[in-house]
């Protein structure tokens, strides 16, 4: 076992170590999914405006300059500019796909993935 000459590097070395691993605060969010309980936190605004502020990355035109399609409970060939008249009190969730699974699952046309959209049930 290794003697550290600077007992105070060490005490400080550990510090920081563990200040670096408590820096993030509340629960983990999955980068692919915003839940309702994260839209709630997003009141009186549109699908688009959720994403624009919780995944802003699902936003970005990806290769050729392909922005995302939209499967709206599993209907696909919707554009992106669907969301911003989509109001958050219909959806459930919303969920990034990427252009492989995308084109996998739903056929060619998306190059950019996909934002699968699942709407609230009426009960």
């Amino acid at each position: 076992m290794r003697k550290f000459k600077h007992p105070t590097r060490l005490l400080i070395l550990l510090a920081v170590a563990a200040c670096a691993g408590s820096g993030r605060s509340g629960p983990r969010r999955d980068p692919n999914l915003i839940t309702l309980a994260e839209m709630n936190e997003v009141p009186d605004r549109s699908a688009y405006d959720a994403i624009e502020r919780l995944r802003p990355r699902w936003l970005i035109a990806r290769r050729g300059g392909a922005f995302p399609g939209v499967i709206w409970d599993g209907r696909p060939n919707y554009r992106v500019d669907v969301l911003r008249n989509m109001p958050l009190e219909q959806i459930q969730e919303m969920e990034y796909v990427s252009a492989l699974d995308a084109t996998t699952l739903y056929g060619t046309g998306y190059a950019g993935g996909a934002i699968r959209v699942t709407s609230r049930r009426r009960r």
